[in-house]
């Protein structure tokens, strides 16, 4: 038996009979409630405050931070449901020659 497979019976009490296995498994459970219990005082409490939202901007209607926003940064903000999406734009000359071109095909295609 290997060193896991011995430490896993021992655990949950395969191959003992009777008071052993019992034993064995109460142990087990202790020890699980020991490091439950160190982990529970261990953490550190955190306080969350439910608000309403005053400035109207959050979708859940309680409070997230969105307040504190420029207006440049919410315009753009993920949150906001009329964001403005950048986009890159092309150099002006080049967009009016596409348009150009786009407008000869059309005529050319109607011909």
């Amino acid at each position: 038996m290997t060193t896991v497979s011995k430490w896993f019976a021992e655990l949950f009490g395969f191959g003992l009979k009777g008071a052993k296995a019992e034993a064995a498994k109460a142990e087990a459970a202790k020890a699980e409630a020991a490091k439950v219990e160190e982990a529970v005082k261990t953490e550190i409490p955190v306080v969350v405050k439910s608000s309403n939202c005053g400035c109207g901007r959050s979708p859940t209607g309680s409070c997230l931070g969105l307040h504190k926003l420029t207006e440049e940064e919410w315009a753009t903000h993920e949150v906001n449901p009329n964001r403005i999406v950048a986009a890159v734009v092309d150099d002006p000359k080049e967009v009016e020659q596409k348009i150009e071109t786009a407008i000869k095909k059309q005529k050319k295609a109607k011909s």
